[in-house]
């Protein structure tokens, strides 16, 4: 069979060879738009005027062959954000295997920001699992920019557009949160007081999720109060991006009182987040967690006050712990009583 290239990617390192597309191990991981740019010979935010089926192939994934279609697209392009600059329309190749996987179809009319690779002169998508992120219609960009750059202008024309539907800006804010820079925080900062409120939520668990805590107070009733139906999912990413991102001191106050959710997720993040400031202010947080009624909560203040004060040996492994969770628990209570 005629070997076409070699195709880099995050996810896969594949080889096309004449209709097969071969994919590696490698599990699926988050999208990451830097990744995507720097795998992307062509960036360019469109529309797809047409797809066609053009023939049989397959995509062989965890070292297992799958039947798939192969389609040829044609792209109305807006803006060139990366590539040939004179291009108004282009056309690439795509797959879609018979068995169900995590790839994203294309359909004519689907529009937004697409990142293909170049080989032996014909585009492919360069991330099966990512081809496209949320764009609009009209952005204009005044200066010249890095590509990740404009990237993020994109991105926060996405959410500043009055028309765009909220699957857009939802869609924004999950590339946004991918990328670590000051024109992206700004991006969600904006998005986080936005009038939607699936797109403000998701913002400031954005936030909370690089150690931006200006808008924690505005969730904090939220997160105080037990939540079900649609806003659980919200609550959940809120508790996510407080445990992984929040670790300034500043928010010691409003960790503390976040201890005191009905919501074993928002408790637990916020023992860690307490764990997390690495301050001797955190102690007091910490020592009210050694009585949660979940084990993970109580584990972490453990953890954490072994970690602030320096006492090592009463930083247990999780599987010490559950062996002897009073004993721990036994030490940390008179400790606290001591220093009062």
């Amino acid at each position: 069979m005629r070997l076409l290239g070699l195709m880099l990617g995050r996810y896969i390192g594949a080889l096309i060879c004449g209709g097969a597309w071969l994919a590696s191990a490698t599990p699926v991981g988050l999208l990451d738009v830097a990744q995507l740019i720097a795998t992307s010979d062509a960036i360019a935010v469109g529309k797809i005027a047409s797809v066609q089926r053009t023939g049989r192939g397959t995509v062989t994934i965890s070292d297992q062959a799958i039947g798939a279609n192969e389609f040829k697209a044609e792209l109305t392009v807006n803006r060139i954000i990366k590539g040939p600059p004179d291009s108004r329309r282009m056309e690439f190749t795509f797959y879609l295997p018979d068995a169900p996987v995590a790839f994203q179809s294309i359909a004519r009319g689907d529009a937004g920001m697409f990142f293909l690779r170049e080989i032996s002169g014909r585009y492919y998508i360069s991330d099966l699992h990512y081809p496209r992120i949320a764009a609009v219609e009209q952005c204009a960009s005044s200066e010249p920019l890095p590509v990740l750059d404009r990237v993020t202008v994109e991105l926060r024309c996405a959410l500043t557009d009055p028309s765009a539907p909220e699957t857009i800006q939802l869609g924004a804010i999950e590339a946004l949160e991918s990328i670590r820079t000051d024109p992206a925080t700004d991006a969600l900062k904006l998005a986080a007081i936005s009038p939607s409120t699936s797109v403000r939520l998701r913002a400031i668990a954005a936030l909370l999720g690089r150690n931006e805590i200006s808008e924690l107070g505005s969730v904090q009733d939220l997160l105080l109060q037990p939540v079900a139906g649609p806003l659980r999912g919200a609550v959940d990413r809120l508790a996510s991006g407080i445990w992984h991102g929040v670790r300034n001191p500043k928010a010691i106050p409003l960790l503390e009182r976040l201890l005191r959710s009905p919501d074993f997720k928002v408790r637990r993040g916020a023992a860690q987040a307490l764990r997390n400031t690495g301050s001797s202010q955190a102690v007091a947080g910490l020592a009210e967690a050694l009585n949660d009624s979940e084990r993970d909560v109580r584990y972490i203040a453990v953890i954490g006050l072994g970690e602030i004060t320096r006492q090592d040996e009463w930083s247990p492994s999780i599987d010490n712990f559950s062996e002897h969770e009073a004993y721990f628990l036994s030490y940390w209570r008179n400790w606290v009583k001591s220093q009062q």
